[in-house]
């Protein structure tokens, strides 16, 4: 479901890039999408598992909709990549330094 919402927020904002003429014919057409799910990239590369998930309807068809006609790209980043989710988790003192290196926060 996080794949979804997020595919779904992704073609938004490239709709609004385009729409207030910030999308160039030089921009990359194909957007990289991380995931750290490797169950949700099988699920949209490989139609064969679509049998078994009877439950992941609409939803599932979206996503492979559009990384099928190169909208989309999706690429796995492991959890202790991921920048979001280190808003949303508790960190230790050296995983707080690493996150303000990371987004290149200084003192001011």
């Amino acid at each position: 479901m996080a794949l979804l919402h997020g595919t779904k927020q992704a073609l938004w904002l490239c709709q609004f890039l385009h729409d207030v003429s910030l999308h160039t014919a030089e921009s990359p057409l194909t957007t990289h999408l991380s995931v750290d799910n490797t169950g949700a990239i099988a699920l949209v590369k490989e139609a064969r598992f679509h049998a078994c998930m009877k439950h992941i309807d609409m939803h599932y068809h979206f996503v492979c909709e559009c990384v099928e006609d190169g909208t989309f790209e999706v690429t796995h980043v492991p959890t202790t990549e991921m920048l979001a989710d280190r808003f949303m988790k508790p960190l230790t003192c050296d995983g707080h330094q690493k996150m303000v290196n990371r987004l290149v926060l200084t003192k001011v």
